[in-house]
């Protein structure tokens, strides 16, 4: 198995933080018992022939809290444009299951209050409409 392939295998949710991302940020912080991580990161995307390539700059124009829960990177996005959004992320090992990973991201979402109808299935990037 490549390093891509490890990558396709993440369980992840993207949904729109309705409330603001304060009340999140208190229950992550709870959560991964840390004060997290800022990273203010931009994201510029190239269009290849099999998809994106995405490239990321470490930089203010996009702010992104990071939370480590076991094996979940819970992220808090503030998006110019577009506004605050929350991102689950279970990163799959080379023998995790993924009935497993979706169980521990719907134990989350239920922990942080995220129901279905707030989830997303686009990049911020078309959200903006810059593809």
């Amino acid at each position: 198995m490549t390093e891509r392939d490890a990558v396709r295998r993440n369980i992840e949710i993207k949904a729109r933080a309705l409330g603001g991302l304060d009340r999140l940020r208190d229950i992550a912080r709870r959560l991964s018992g840390s004060q997290g991580e800022i990273l203010e990161q931009e994201d510029v995307f190239f269009h290849v022939p099999d998809g994106r390539l995405k490239l990321r700059i470490l930089r203010p124009d996009w702010r992104r809290e990071l939370y480590l829960v076991g094996q979940t990177r819970i992220h808090l996005d503030s998006v110019e444009g577009l506004g605050t959004f929350v991102e689950l992320e279970f990163v799959m090992g080379p023998n995790d299951d993924e009935t497993q990973g979706r169980r521990v991201v719907a134990g989350l979402m239920s922990q942080l209050g995220i129901t279905s109808s707030d989830l997303i299935d686009a990049a911020y990037v078309d959200m903006l409409g810059l593809t």
